[in-house]
């Protein structure tokens, strides 16, 4: 039987040539479905791909779309071409599992959360002609997961074509109002085993493929037991690796040595953006924290977020001053607005307070303004795309 597993769109950060490329790796969603589906089925897998590059003519048994908000839309067009065709069609993802009432809308079944230890049932009762309409997904034990088959993605533009995602969940997700992996992921860490992810590391390597080690899943620096243990054992390897932190738990010059004599050679951050005016006190904290880091030999990449209800219009001057006085490489910074990604606490915050102003979902990129800002106007927050 044929299945295809297609995520469409890619976010802007991501793509080639932009500042952020050098972190992106393939979604490792679909290539960790394509690991636990039976052998019976023969997989494809479409991964960060357009709407034109999609084959809707394909004999096909099965469609599964994993899906993020700003390409809602577009995975619901091209859900409704496979559908016309008698083609069932299951969602998941980050945006079906905030809004599977909608997302029930355009599919045949839709899977909240984490699919891993469901899509075994899902396929089954695809081959029975007994689909159901809704599947909850559980939080996965990792330990328990094949490695992701990312050896299924056929081209595509990637920083580093196999990535490893090694951390699950995220327990500060009430420090991060942008941010959908709590919500959707659970607020506590899940991590490969180390052993585990030195033998994984090392099976690529034995097939001449380059290991791109994922700690990016959510702050996976700022877990440090495990990142301790993890740079100790991959030392030895001589990989070059990058990873995801909130500043503000990573100030510890020692831990930050370690990183980097293991091979880390970059560490990401997002964050609201650190302003003197705002709080001084978390602003000398960050700044104390990147010069640490650039200390340490390690670069900092930074996505600044503008549009929070404490920012006004001299936010983007903020910004600047930041990247300056901390004397980071613009090159390997951006600034996103805020998007009030639906099914957050946030977004429904603002729904109440009737400070929504755009609900198409394709606008929801962090690269426009869709909601009424409360210190400026949105054409001062829409600054970014003048």
């Amino acid at each position: 039987m044929k299945l295809v597993l297609i995520s469409i769109g890619r976010l802007p950060w991501y793509r080639k040539g932009a500042p952020l490329f050098f972190f992106y790796t393939p979604r490792i969603g679909l290539p960790s479905l394509a690991a636990v589906t039976p052998p019976e089925w023969d997989v494809t897998i479409l991964d960060g791909v357009q709407l034109e590059a999609v084959d809707f003519e394909e004999k096909v048994d099965l469609v599964g779309f994993s899906i993020l908000t700003p390409f809602a839309p577009d995975s619901y067009r091209a859900a409704a071409r496979f559908r016309e065709r008698g083609v069932p069609v299951v969602m998941g993802g980050v945006h079906p599992s905030l809004m599977p009432e909608e997302a029930a809308l355009h599919a045949d079944a839709v899977v909240v959360g984490e699919g891993e230890t469901v899509w075994p049932v899902v396929l089954r009762d695809v081959s029975r002609g007994a689909l159901k309409p809704l599947y909850g997904g559980t939080p996965v034990d990792p330990t328990t997961l094949p490695m992701p088959r990312t050896d299924l993605i056929a081209g595509g533009e990637y920083c580093v074509a196999n990535g490893l995602q090694l951390v699950r969940g995220c327990p500060f997700g009430a420090h991060c109002r942008f941010c959908t992996v709590p919500r959707v992921f659970g607020n506590r860490y899940r991590v490969v085993p180390v052993a585990d992810a030195v033998e994984r590391i090392r099976s690529l390597a034995a097939h001449g493929v380059a290991a791109g080690v994922n700690l990016s899943a959510c702050c996976g620096l700022n877990y440090t037991a495990y990142i301790v243990r993890f740079a100790a054992a991959v030392t030895p390897l001589g990989i070059e690796w990058s990873g995801a932190a909130l500043l503000q738990r990573l100030n510890d010059a020692r831990l930050l040595r370690k990183l980097a004599a293991a091979g880390c050679r970059r560490v990401y951050t997002e964050s609201a953006v650190p302003s003197l005016r705002k709080d001084p006190v978390l602003y000398r904290v960050y700044l104390d924290t990147v010069r640490k880091i650039q200390d340490s030999g390690m670069d900092v990449s930074y996505n600044f977020t503008v549009g929070f209800d404490e920012d006004t219009a001299e936010v983007y001057d903020e910004v600047e001053s930041f990247i300056d006085t901390a004397a980071l490489d613009r090159k390997t910074c951006a600034v996103q607005i805020f998007a009030p990604w639906p099914g957050t606490e946030e977004a429904r915050r603002l729904e109440q307070e009737g400070r929504i102003l755009d609900r198409d979902w394709s606008h929801y990129d962090n690269t426009r303004v869709v909601f009424r800002p409360r210190n400026m106007s949105v054409a001062e927050l829409n600054r970014l795309n003048r």
